[in-house]
């Protein structure tokens, strides 16, 4: 494919060489091969569930093994609050009166009622006043659009989310709340990390310092919060029906965001030795986050005393060592890393098998908590081959083969599901910090179709951040309770109990 002068001077502003752009295309171009799966990841094989001791105790640990630690709590917010309204925006367009009765009985039930009830009243109206689908139908316009609030373009994490009496809570709120309650670092500072759309920054800063003000008095600690955005070098190109780039009118190269895989570059630029890793929409109101707060202790401590475990080891294995040690060390990366060692391995000498654990060994950590799965799950635990040797990782349905039958049964049998509920550490045993970007498997990337100006296309996103860009990472998978998973998908999903407010009052 030739690109013209116009091309590469485009390139070099977006940060992308040539060299790369055509390595996207390659990967648009060629069959993608399916991961194929082992089995999945269950209690015994792969996931470790805490007994009621073992979690009192890791969590009473914790403060101590936070001591003189930088810890930071890193969430993706750049997600917009469109799919979260989807049935929303179809009221709108085709408001049926049975449509205008469920929502004269649930918008009272919302957190933002009491400003949509003022609003109302402001207009010297109320919500009982309305009068069939078309009153409801501007209601949500109002709602929705930028005739009113403009709910339907703004990201997730600057909508209400919870109301605790008069007072509202954004879901981008609700993390300085819960950081509050475990992510405090050794050093006593708060540190809190967002990834942001550009358009969105602004109002998110803006929120940041009224927020800071409030919080560093009521918990008395120092809150340190930054935000990034998606890095302009990990948009990828497209291809058209015809195989060709996707351009716009003029000519130009279209990029597209490269999904949230690209994120790792900014997880990479991070200062910290703890990292806690959570979604936006994924929280709960103070009455019902006794759970999530102990297990993140516990996830975190879990982390520490597993990687100090490793340093131990590689120390060991730098000063030589013997036979006896080696086998501790073989037992440890058994029993407590869930490591598997390649066919053969029994029969390598001394020095083989000592270099192979090291390579095991000093690599990134994560434990990442998993929750049982109610519904065909998404994202999930497996045993996968790697390198000719089981791994586990987190798989994702769309990188299996599930027209093939032992692959489906492995998805059927599968009990947990991925919520996004990750704790890494990427220092080097000797200090510094390991380089994320030389631990990812880039033969998990992911293509699809996508339409865009009536055309169908061919897009690529790099490998997903917990998925193909971990796979080269220490992974423990620990049982969580479902009690921690309290994402926020659809706009109804704010009335279950992990986020209704019971106020009723119109």
């Amino acid at each position: 494919m030739e690109f013209s002068a116009k091309d590469r001077e485009q390139l070099q502003g977006h940060g992308l060489s040539v060299e790369t752009v055509l390595g996207q295309l390659d990967r648009m171009s060629e069959a993608r091969h399916a991961l194929r799966v082992l089995r999945p990841a269950v209690p015994g094989d792969g996931i470790e569930v805490l007994s009621e001791h073992e979690r009192n105790r890791l969590e009473t640990s914790y403060d101590t093994l936070m001591q003189g630690r930088r810890c930071l709590k890193f969430v993706p917010a750049s997600g917009a609050a469109t799919r979260m309204f989807k049935k929303w925006f179809q009221m709108m367009g085709d408001c049926t009166p049975e449509a205008a009765s469920e929502l004269a009985e649930t918008l009272p039930r919302y957190p933002f009622y009491p400003q949509l009830a003022e609003a109302l009243r402001s207009k010297g109206t109320s919500l009982d006043k309305l009068d069939g689908p078309a009153d409801y139908a501007d209601l949500l316009r109002f709602i929705l659009t930028e005739e009113g609030w403009g709910f339907g373009r703004m990201p997730k994490g600057l909508l209400p989310f919870h109301l605790y009496g008069e007072k509202v809570r954004t879901a981008f709120e609700e993390h300085w709340v819960e950081g509050a309650s475990y992510a405090v670092g050794g050093d006593g500072r708060i540190r809190l990390h967002f990834t942001v759309s550009p358009e969105h920054e602004e109002a998110f800063r803006k929120l940041a310092v009224q927020l800071k003000t409030v919080y560093e008095k009521v918990t008395g600690y120092m809150f340190e919060v930054d935000f990034s955005q998606q890095m302009p070098e990990t948009d990828t190109v497209s291809l058209d029906s015809d195989g060709n780039l996707f351009r716009d009118s003029e000519g130009r190269i279209v990029f597209r965001p490269g999904g949230h895989g690209s994120l790792l570059l900014n997880l990479n630029r991070l200062d910290a030795d703890v990292v806690f890793v959570k979604n936006i929409d994924n929280v709960t109101t103070d009455a019902l986050r006794g759970d999530t707060i102990q297990y993140k202790k516990c996830l975190a401590a879990l982390l520490l005393e597993r990687q100090q475990a490793c340093f131990e080891a590689l120390r060991q294995l730098d000063a030589g060592a013997d036979e006896a040690r080696l086998s501790a060390i073989e037992r440890m990366m058994r029993e407590d890393l869930q490591m598997a060692f390649p066919a053969g391995y029994g029969s390598f000498g001394l020095s083989q098998r000592v270099d192979y654990c090291r390579r095991q060994l000093d690599r990134p950590i994560r434990v990442c908590g998993m929750v049982k799965r109610e519904k065909d799950p998404g994202g999930g635990p497996f045993w996968v081959e790697k390198d000719g040797v089981p791994s586990l990782q987190i798989v994702e349905t769309s990188e299996m083969d599930l027209e093939d039958a032992a692959q489906r049964q492995c998805l059927d049998d599968s009990q947990y599901f991925n919520p996004v509920d990750l704790v890494c550490s990427w220092n080097g045993y000797k200090g510094g910090r390991f380089d994320l970007r030389r631990h990812v498997d880039n033969s998990r990337y992911f293509t699809t179709e996508k339409s865009s100006a009536g055309k169908t296309l061919r897009v690529l996103e790099h490998p997903g951040l917990w998925n193909g860009s971990m796979s080269d990472w220490i992974t423990l998978f620990v049982a969580v309770p479902l009690s921690t998973f309290t994402p926020v998908k659809t706009v109804e999903d704010l009335l279950r109990p992990a986020h209704v407010f019971t106020s009723n009052t119109r």
